[in-house]
Formats: structure tokens, sequence, C-alpha cells
């Protein structure tokens, strides 16, 4: 089974603190913290610094080495005095670190490579769309990326992870399996979490209306077989399994909607280097509507 141990949080270095030394803008890092204390994690704080050389210029400063010193200075001040705040909610030993580096997804990749962490969280808090670089961070990424939203960890809180056993490939159950090795890594420890499946074939329209009921409940029965035999001990944990008619991309959504819903687990899949095809088509199309958290794991590296 997958576990949590180690977890890095990519802090936000444009950021500063208010004057009552809280965080603006550091979703990542507070999700961080909080995650940890629930699963009694240890936490690294890292900030990816880089201010483009053409600034330089405008600042009249010669001395571009002096400037990154100063930025990763000023970088490291605002990871100290968040690690002295978690410090003070009871979370000690938090590590922090920083990094000239750009682009940005670059700068995680070499932060994970440090001391490979369980998972990187970085901010998403833009719901509309994602970056080039959180696409390019998923597309490469060798673990499980956590995108943070805006809305606070719910109390009750719910976890939905999302398979797929209607694929007859040894890749696609393998992704399968990995999904669901993280999610009874966080069952009950973050929140209830439970296994989803968006039933999609449906017959021609004349079966459709003659028995509808009874087709669904036929897939639904051998669905529920195949998401059992994935699971260790035949579901010896107790997931619970939900099937549903309709495509996995609107049972995401409603999900994410629901006030209580905390965080979506699903596979992703990098197909190519070419820029349209950097992960699955239903993550790619997903993704950027979720407003819960989104712990993306990879399923083919």
């Amino acid at each position: 089974m997958a576990e949590i141990s180690k977890i890095l949080a990519i802090a936000n270095p444009l950021a500063a603190l208010s004057d009552e030394d809280a965080p603006i803008g550091q979703t990542a890092c507070d999700r961080g913290a909080q995650i940890a204390k629930m699963l009694g994690a240890s936490l690294r704080l890292h900030a990816v610094v880089h201010e483009p050389s053409a600034n330089f210029d405008l600042f009249h400063i010669a001395d571009e080495d002096h400037v990154r010193h100063q930025f990763r200075e000023d970088a490291q001040t605002l990871l100290d005095g968040l690690a002295a705040r978690y410090a003070a909610q009871g979370l000690t030993g938090v590590a922090t670190s920083t990094q000239w580096a750009h682009p940005f997804d670059r700068g995680v990749m070499a932060a994970v490579e440090l001391d490979w962490p369980d998972v990187v969280m970085i901010s998403a808090r833009n719901v509309q769309r994602l970056s080039p670089a959180e696409w390019r961070l998923l597309h490469r990424c060798e673990i499980p990326v956590w995108l943070v939203r805006d809305e606070p960890w719910p109390d009750p809180a719910r976890i939905a992870a999302f398979v797929d056993p209607a694929h007859r490939s040894a890749h696609r159950s393998q992704a399968d399996r990995e999904v669901i090795n993280w999610t009874l890594a966080l069952h009950e420890k973050l929140g209830e979490a439970r296994l989803m499946h968006a039933i999609q074939q449906i017959p021609d329209q004349d079966e459709m209306d003659e028995d509808m009921e009874a087709y669904l409940a036929d897939v639904a029965e051998q669905r529920q077989m195949e998401i059992s035999r994935l699971l260790p001990g035949n579901n010896e944990a107790g997931l619970p399994i939900e099937l549903a008619p309709g495509e996995p991309e609107n049972l995401m959504r409603e999900f994410a909607q629901e006030d209580d819903a905390a965080l979506v687990v699903m596979g992703v899949f990098s197909r190519s280097r070419l820029a349209d095809l950097l992960i699955g088509s239903t993550a790619r199309e997903v993704l950027p509507d979720l407003p819960c958290d989104v712990l993306a794991v990879p399923a083919d590296r």
C-alpha cells in the first residue's frame, strides 16, 4: 500500500507575510502542514525563485548574482516565517529550501529529486485553467502531484477515487491499482474515501427503452466484481464502491461540487511529449473544472 510519510509543499515566493504574520497565497504550504499533522508525515517547504533576466535592466542592476541571492534570501525569510507559524500550531521539524530555477516545473522536479518525497503539493488557484508549467509537471513528475485549491479542507471530508475497470489492458489495470493504493492510504485518515466508476457503455436506443434497468444492473454487477478484484484481499478494507451511469467527467464534476468534497484521486497518463497530448483525455478535460483538491497519480511512469 502507498504511504505518505514525506510531503513537499511548493511555496509562492512572490507572496509576503502580512502584519499578523499570516501567509498570503500559500495554499499549498497550508494544506501541506494540515495534511502532515493529520498523517504524522514530515514536511518540507520549497520556493522556486525566478526573475527573468530582462527585468534586471529595469532595475539598472548589473550584478545578477547579487540580485538572485537577494531574491532567495527574501524567499527563505518567507519560508522561515511559515515554518515558525506551523511550529506554533504543533507541527515541528519543518524543513525549508529555496532554489533559483526556470521554468517553474523544472524547479519543482529538481526539488522532488533532492529526497524523493511521497507527494508534492502545488497551488492551483485558478479553477478555470491550469498553467502550462502545471500541465508539464503533471506530464513529467514521477510522484503524485496534489493540486491545492483555495477551499478549506471540509470536516467531515469525503475523498473520491475514479477507476475504470471496463478496459481490458494490463496497463490500465495497473493504473487503477495505483489509484486504489493511494486511496487506501488516505481512507479514514483524511476522510471517508470511496471508489467511483462511471458506466459509459450503453446499448442501442431500442434496447435502452426496453430494459435499461436490467442492462445497468448487469453491467453494475460486473463492474463491482472487477473493481473488487483490484482491491487487496477482495476489498477487506471495506472501501465503498459507487457506480453510476454517465460520463466520468460529469461524475467527477458532480462529486467535486458537493459541500464535503475534499479530494479527487485520479490517474494521469503521459501519452506523448507533444504539447497536445500531455496527459490522458479525461484528466485534461476535467482537471480545470474541479473546485476541490486533486491528487494526480502517475499511472505509467
